[in-house]
This record gives C-alpha cells, structure tokens and sequence, in this order.
C-alpha cells in the first residue's frame, strides 16, 4: 500500500446515488453539498491537535479505484460496509486504510452487523494521504480539495477479516478527542446504489462520457451528532486524479457523508 504526502490541505469521501435493480427511487438520504463537505474536514482539523496531528502526519484519506467494484462483487448487494484502519509501524511509519465488503441486508433504519468472519478477504484502498498545508480553514481545505491530484492505482491484495477486526479497533483507539475515543462503531455503510451512482456519474456536456475512475475518501467530523462523530466523505475522481466538485456547466455533483451508522437520539 502506498502513501502519498501532498503539500496541500484535508480529506473527505464522497458519493452518489443510483436507483437498485427492482427497487423504486429513494431520495438522496446520503447526498450533502460542497460547502457542506469543506465544513466537516474544516473540523476534523480543527477539532483539536490530536486529530490535524492525524491528518498531517497519517492519513486523511485514500483512494479506492472503481475497478474493485466488479459486477461480480455488486451482485445482489444492497451495500458496501466500510472499515477505517489503523496500523502502528513504529519502522515504517504508522498508516490507515479503508477496506470495504459486500453486505446484503442494509437498510437505511436497521443496525447493520460490523462482526467479520476470520477468514474472509476484504478488499481496501490505496493511495493514503496527508494534510501537509498549514491552513486549515474552509479556504484551505478548498483549495487542498480543488487542486489535488494524486496516484489512482487500484490496490491488487487483500485484507483478511482477522487482521480488519485489529486494525479497526486501532483506529477507534487512536482517533480522539480530549485523549477520549469519539467513535464506538467499527465499520459504516453506503447503499449499493449510492456507490454506483457515484461511479457511473456523467458530465452533463457529454451524456455519453463516464467520467469516473473511482473515489477519494477524507475524513469530516460531525460535532452535532452524539456519537462516531468522525465521518467518512466521499468524492468522485476523473482519470486525472482530480477530485470531480464541479461540472463543466457548473452545476454541483453529489457527495455523501450521512453513512450509517445513524446518530443515536437521546430519550426526552
């Protein structure tokens, strides 16, 4: 896996939203806008020293290439659970990833089970990288976003689900705030259609033109919520490594954030 330091600001994960075979269209549960975006990785740099120390020195975020999104691996899905990573290489230095498995009862109100089995092989993100600028205003994390570039290879091995469960137990550890893990759950989710709505997403100029080859995850903090309040973001990526936050008519594409787990309400 590799890691790519980039001079510039922050990390988000963004994605879209697509109908399900058979399934009547639901509203864009997931969808947020840009400005909305740029906010929560404003304060997840913001949030304390703890976190931007994270972000500058680990990971804000990876890439994960539309190839890995087989049709063999959508088949009869209704989503894509989601893993943040950690792993301590006091030798090579410390890393997060993101690895990812079908799940095939989602709904948008019912738990969904983080439990792994040992021996499955999960698949996961390439292309980590940092938060090297020295602003994290929304202004920077504009800039860092609307400029970057980067490796969009796809990640060939696997993870097994022995190894997921450590290294996403880690990341709760290491992720914090006022040295107090923020997030208890283990994994997120994404709607099937929502990932294939981001990946098959056209420029309004050219109907034609698939212009995704995968997407770039940041992470946002979310402090009105109660709890995992450290989000994942989703962003498309053209085949430039750009991360895809306008079309050439101006108009705005999705991007998502409200994966689950949903917050939970306190009782009145």
């Amino acid at each position: 896996m590799k890691k790519l330091f980039i001079n510039s600001p922050i990390l988000f994960l963004t994605l879209m939203f697509c109908d399900q075979p058979g399934k009547s269209k639901q509203p864009p549960y997931h969808t947020i806008k840009y400005k909305d975006a740029k906010a929560y990785i404003n304060k997840f740099l913001l949030q304390n020293k703890e976190l931007y120390q994270k972000a500058h020195n680990v990971s804000l975020g990876g890439f994960i290439s539309k190839e890995l999104f087989t049709e063999k691996f959508l088949a009869k899905v209704d989503a894509i659970r989601f893993y943040p990573c950690y792993i301590k290489d006091p030798i090579n230095g410390d890393s997060v990833f993101l690895a990812f498995m079908r799940d095939e009862n989602y709904d948008n109100e019912s738990e969904i089970q983080c439990a792994l089995d040992d021996t499955a092989d999960l698949n996961h993100s390439s292309e980590s990288f940092t938060y090297k600028s020295s602003d994290p205003s929304t202004v920077g994390v504009n800039q860092f976003i609307t400029t970057q570039t980067g490796g969009i290879g796809m990640e060939e091995d696997t993870k097994k689900g022995r190894d997921v469960k450590i290294y996403a137990q880690e990341f709760l550890s290491q992720y914090t705030v006022n040295s107090r893990p923020v997030n208890s759950s283990l994994c997120g989710a994404f709607a099937r259609d929502e990932i294939l709505s981001l990946l098959d997403q056209v420029d309004p100029t050219n109907a034609n033109e698939k212009i995704c080859v995968g997407i770039r995850f940041f992470f946002g903090y979310d402090e009105e919520r109660t709890n995992d309040k450290i989000r994942l973001i989703l962003i498309g990526v053209d085949k430039n490594g750009k991360n895809i936050t306008q079309y050439k008519d101006g108009s705005e594409p999705p991007m998502m954030e409200r994966n689950w787990p949903p917050d939970i309400i306190a009782p009145h």
